[in-house]
């Protein structure tokens, strides 16, 4: 068994051209997003200070903490798990 993670330097993409080709359109990813862009988040956005470093958009982490939410997920540790096999999965179907 090899040390080593597989790669292909020849591959044209690393996530395919449209993630709802592999996901569905109705998707809930794609429903929460639809939703999330109709909130007026800049109340959100101003709260953040100029110094320190740069953050995640608000607009992107309700989205995760919305779609942890609705699969019942209660701790950030499940959030990311949650999202990391969302996106292995559309990898691994489009490769």
């Amino acid at each position: 068994m090899s040390r080593f993670f597989a790669y292909d330097p020849d591959q044209a993409y690393l996530l395919p051209p449209n993630v709802k080709d592999v996901l569905g359109k109705e998707h809930l990813c794609f429903r929460l997003d639809a939703m999330v862009k109709e909130f007026d988040l800049g109340r959100f956005e101003e709260a953040y200070a100029a110094e320190g470093r740069m953050a995640y958009p608000p607009a992107m982490m309700l989205r995760v903490w919305l779609y942890g939410f609705c699969l019942g997920v209660s701790s950030t540790r499940g959030w990311s798990g949650e999202c990391a096999r969302t996106w292995r999965s559309v990898i691994w179907r489009a490769g």
